[in-house]
């Protein structure tokens, strides 16, 4: 069975990013919640995770690990993995609870947006090089 790798994030990107998204779009599997309030958002996600129970699931957020080696755990695990990159607002707890891993990729904090570019990049760079 090939893996799965998956960038389940909220919110729209703005003309600029789309054409940088473009670029990952073979490699990743780009899942996009519309953002609307907190609780939709998190219901949508919550959602995905309970079709998909047997998967591995990553949030980035700014309180997470930045442990390179746990991060890099990650490549050798044979399950479909999701990546999760909530919000303006982050994500509600019972995200945070249900998440296998939660990291942290930079001590700086982005919009949401650039944040997704970025574990874009990450993701590509990780899985796919």
């Amino acid at each position: 069975m090939l893996r799965k790798v998956s960038l389940i994030s909220v919110g729209t990107l703005k003309d600029y990013f789309k054409k940088s998204e473009k670029y990952y779009k073979g490699s990743v599997d780009l899942i996009t919640i519309k953002e609307s309030d907190r609780i939709l958002e998190s219901k949508s996600i919550l959602n995905i995770i309970n079709k998909n129970k047997d998967s591995l699931y990553v949030l980035f957020d700014v309180n997470g690990v930045r442990d390179l080696g746990e991060i890099n755990k990650l490549k050798n695990i044979n399950k479909n993995i999701y990546f999760i990159v909530g919000g303006s607002e982050g994500v509600c707890n019972e995200i945070k609870t249900k998440c296998n891993y939660t990291i942290r990729l930079s001590s700086f904090t982005y919009p949401h947006q650039i944040f997704r570019l970025i574990a874009l990049k990450f993701i590509n760079e990780m899985f796919y090089k």
